[in-house]
């Protein structure tokens, strides 16, 4: 267990909060205007809050071509050559 002096910060915005001196949304804009983008985007992944923007790239691109292969039909030749699925014109 951490020392609670070297918490003290931490602890007297709890104790604001608490106290109804300070809402917790106006700690939260505080916290993330003061972090970089990359912090916040690294503690809203560890902590669950959003995907990482590469899993969500990578799922998109998954459910796209899932679709794509779903369309596409390939044109298949009959006995006679003529290739179904062709668009003639």
């Amino acid at each position: 267990m951490s020392n609670p002096k070297t918490r003290q910060a931490t602890i007297e915005l709890h104790r604001l909060m608490d106290d109804g001196v300070l809402t917790p949304r106006q700690v939260a804009n505080a916290c993330l205007h003061y972090m970089s983008e990359y912090d916040v985007a690294d503690m809203a992944s560890c902590e669950g809050f959003i995907e990482e923007e590469e899993e969500e790239e990578e799922q998109e691109d998954e459910e796209e071509q899932q679709e794509s292969d779903e369309t596409e039909v390939a044109p298949e030749e009959d006995a006679d050559g003529y290739r179904h699925g062709d668009i003639e014109s």
